[in-house]
């Protein structure tokens, strides 16, 4: 509804808008930056720092991607108004944040500093407690985002498996194909993620790239190769998780974990 609208005004308009987009961006790149100088200012010109700025400003840009896409809709129908004023109102927050990180470098500087001489011990060790904090959520985050995103998959795929049941069962369908448990639960799902493999007999997994799915042929297992697995508890070698197709009572075939884990 909201490109609908969008679509409907004037040429003038989109133009406009198009040209906020594109000075926001700019601005947005200005940011990262300036604040990676300053950070380099207050905490040493080290890789951490380096990877914590770009870390943050990456994750603040998802972050608002995701926010923005689910709720702009509902702005939009409660109040009536165009999306645009809420971007508006989104960049405006951004400006007044923009003044308040210098003062935040500041801060933390001051901080450090009243813990010793800049170049003691503490104020380095502090620096590093600092920065490791931050990196550690930053960590945090994007585990729970891939474990969201493997379980979401393993969702999906049951999802479809249950629909096409359904057809089956509507059309007047028997299921009687009993190689169904043993192939590739991709396949019969009827979708392919970007980070799988493909069917491979025997992987050695440990010459697989992690983050990415394949199919055991031979065990007739859909196997997952986590990046991150700092919250991963499992007693696969290979830091693996592993599903199997089960058929249940109803006929329909399911995606279950063959061991149990923990992922948190």
């Amino acid at each position: 509804m909201i490109l609908n609208n969008m679509s409907q005004l004037p040429r003038t308009v989109r133009v406009v808008l198009f040209l906020l987009f594109f000075l926001s961006g700019f601005c947005g790149l200005v940011y990262q930056v300036v604040w990676t100088r300053m950070a380099f200012a207050s905490f040493g010109i080290i890789t951490p720092v380096l990877s914590v700025v770009i870390s943050v400003f990456m994750l603040g840009l998802s972050a608002g991607a995701w926010a923005g896409g689910r709720w702009v809709g509902a702005l939009v129908e409660k109040s009536g108004l165009s999306a645009a004023y809420f971007y508006g109102l989104v960049e405006l927050i951004i400006g007044f944040g923009a003044f308040a990180v210098p003062k935040l470098f500041a801060l933390g500087h001051h901080l450090l500093l009243a813990s010793g001489e800049s170049n003691s011990l503490g104020y380095l060790a502090l620096s590093a407690l600092v920065l490791a904090v931050f990196l550690e959520r930053v960590l945090y985050y994007m585990e729970l985002a891939e474990r969201t995103v493997m379980e979401l998959t393993v969702s999906n795929v049951n999802s479809a498996l249950t629909v096409r049941r359904a057809l089956d069962m509507l059309a007047g369908r028997a299921s009687n194909d009993p190689t169904a448990p043993s192939r590739n639960p991709f396949a019969l799902a009827g979708m392919s993620p970007a980070n799988f493999h493909g069917e491979i007999d025997s992987p050695n997994l440990a010459d697989l790239e992690r983050g990415y799915w394949v199919f055991d042929q031979t065990r007739r297992e859909l196997i997952y190769l986590p990046r991150l697995r700092r919250g991963l508890d499992t007693a696969d070698p290979d830091g693996a998780i592993r599903f199997r197709l089960e058929r249940r009572a109803n006929d329909t075939s399911m995606l279950v974990p063959t061991s149990k884990y923990a992922w948190n």
